[in-house]
């Protein structure tokens, strides 16, 4: 895992994002979910078959939980290969970290979705992106 680029020196140290793997799988007739959960007060989960939180749970903001940081911050979801998210904002559109954003991957019937997701954090007010990260999302159902 390394931190990702860092654009002003205000944020410097701030916001993280760290490139991540995240996988569920499950038996049919039960769905298999992979998500990615950004809270509003820095924290950042990675999510599995509905477990919140995961073990570990991570953070966008250092030092999280800090309420209410999100509003000064907006996050964008960007499929680079493989499946778009089944649920969650429209990628490609930058969406405020004041709302909980949660983009996943769910499985219907028997079935296996993968995609590699890059999410940027930008400053809400000025537009420049701080930190941006590689998410490879996995979520499969079998027989």
């Amino acid at each position: 895992m390394s931190i990702v680029h860092f654009s002003t020196i205000a944020d410097e140290g701030l916001i993280k994002l760290t490139d991540e793997n995240v996988g569920s799988s499950s038996t049919f007739p039960t769905t298999a979910t992979a998500a990615l959960r950004f809270e509003t007060d820095g924290e950042l989960n990675f999510t599995a078959n509905s477990t919140i939180p995961p073990d570990p749970a991570d953070e966008w903001y250092r030092f999280q939980p800090q309420a209410g940081i999100g509003v000064n911050y907006e996050a964008r979801l960007t499929v680079k290969s493989g499946d778009a998210p089944t649920n969650g904002p429209t990628p490609g559109t930058w969406v405020s970290l004041s709302l909980l954003r949660v983009w996943d991957l769910v499985t219907s019937g028997v079935q296996s979705l993968n995609g590699g997701w890059e999410v940027e954090i930008r400053q809400a007010g000025t537009g420049v992106v701080v930190a941006a990260a590689t998410y490879t999302m996995s979520a499969a159902t079998s027989v």
